[in-house]
């Protein structure tokens, strides 16, 4: 994730991973113990967007593994709708600050609308504006490559 300030206004530019099929087990292989946020959807192409899921303290990982475990999730209504059906998933690394990430999950709530989320999950309230920018990892890649030019 990158972040750019410009007077009252945030950019961040997020990578997201490659779109996988969601495997509970397969899953924790997949994703880094960082913090950051999954996106999950129903189709392959990350249309039909289900729910965006942000996971600070505990990382991606952990996070992950609470979601769905039912003696531990904070929500499990959403978690049993989730795997109701096929499901895919991608994820980010956001690991700079909790109020990044609420801002993020913000604008791609408010982008994308989620069929599981609240449409009124607010932002942090910082900034005057803030931007979104979305790029794709590579197959093969680990390390977000985010281009340098511009946000």
């Amino acid at each position: 994730m990158k972040k750019k300030i410009t007077g009252e206004e945030a950019h961040y530019t997020i990578a997201w991973s490659r779109i996988v099929p969601f495997d509970k087990y397969a899953m924790t292989r997949i994703v880094p113990e960082l913090p950051g946020i999954v996106f999950f959807s129903r189709k392959e192409n990350g249309r039909c967007p289900l729910f965006v899921y942000g996971c600070w303290r505990e990382g991606l990982r952990l996070g992950l593994k609470y979601l769905f475990d039912p003696g531990f999730s904070k929500v499990p209504r959403i978690a049993h709708e989730l795997v109701s059906d096929r499901l895919y998933f991608k994820y980010t690394v956001v690991d700079s600050d909790p109020r990044d990430m609420k801002d993020i999950m913000s604008m791609l709530i408010s982008k994308y609308s989620p069929a599981l989320n609240n449409s009124s999950f607010g932002d942090t309230g910082r900034y005057a504006a803030i931007h979104l920018r979305e790029v794709e990892m590579k197959d093969g890649e680990v390390v977000e490559k985010i281009p340098r030019g511009g946000f």
